[in-house]
């Protein structure tokens, strides 16, 4: 049987970079977002179209015009745009207007069932990065003290409430004080405002939904997260094991020559039960 042919809607961030890096295709059909995706991704491949990010939903038409059965959703997709004074055109605004909130989970859902009436699937991030997971344990050369292990079991339960609110999934903690949330703004920008007030040696922690969609959910962690850390003096990085994505050339030899510790941490099953 022949495979059905696999699109790429490439978001912000390093992931889109590394998936087409890891699995490059003549045949993967890219649609990136001006002012969002990376220019750089044109270096990696050779079926490349570009959409404003007010006529966003012209990249369904791209994907059905180029055969495509399959789609990626990767990277950062951020929703403060949605709140900007944007020209938008008609499709992102039937779009927007359809959401019942603007949670993640009502984006994605939204926009997957509008691709579904183009007979278009979204795949699983995980069918393809699974090898990328952080696994348990210390993943790094340094392991926490005991002090900052209290913080990460501290921020843990933070962590998990924040994300089971459909609200983020990042937290900065210190000596047992929480420093920052994660809403809007994403990862990077946390940590960015959690050393403001913590200065050096934070932890930082994140973790998955506890109804985490392996076709648009995944929880991702690059290399430029792990440099921003340096630049802070943060000190540990504990990532929910098996649900949060550790991706880059090599991020764990990076952490070690920024003084980070990495751990993956095995949480029991939580209570799924939308906020």
């Amino acid at each position: 049987m022949e495979e059905k042919k696999l699109g790429l809607l490439a978001g912000e961030g390093e992931i889109p970079l590394f998936f087409l890096k890891k699995f490059p295709s003549p045949e993967t059909v890219v649609v990136g977002i001006k002012g969002i995706t990376s220019p750089s991704i044109s270096s990696l491949t050779s079926r490349l179209f570009w959409v404003g990010l007010t006529e966003l939903t012209k990249c369904i038409d791209i994907f059905r015009k180029e055969g495509v059965k399959r789609v990626l959703l990767l990277g950062k997709f951020k929703k403060e745009y949605a709140y900007q004074n944007l020209s938008l055109g008609e499709g992102m605004r039937k779009f927007l207007d359809s959401l019942k909130d603007r949670r993640d989970s009502s984006f994605f859902y939204t926009f997957q069932a509008w691709l579904e009436k183009e007979n278009i699937e979204v795949e699983s991030i995980i069918h393809f990065l699974s090898p990328w997971l952080a696994r348990e344990g210390v993943l790094t050369t340094s392991s926490p003290s005991p002090e900052e292990w209290e913080d990460i079991e501290f921020g843990l339960g933070i962590a998990q409430e924040l994300a089971r609110l459909d609200i983020g999934q990042t937290v900065v903690v210190k000596e047992k004080a929480c420093l920052a949330l994660e809403a809007i703004e994403g990862t990077n920008e946390t940590i960015r405002r959690g050393a403001k007030y913590g200065g050096e040696g934070v932890v930082v922690v994140k973790v998955a939904r506890p109804w985490q969609d392996e076709r648009f959910d995944v929880p991702v962690v690059g290399e430029e997260t792990i440099e921003l850390m340096g630049r802070l003096r943060a000190r540990v990085l504990a990532l929910e094991a098996k649900k949060v994505l550790l991706v880059g050339e090599n991020p764990l030899k990076l952490a070690n020559e920024r003084g980070i510790s990495i751990v993956g941490i095995n949480t029991p099953e939580r209570e799924v039960k939308n906020g």
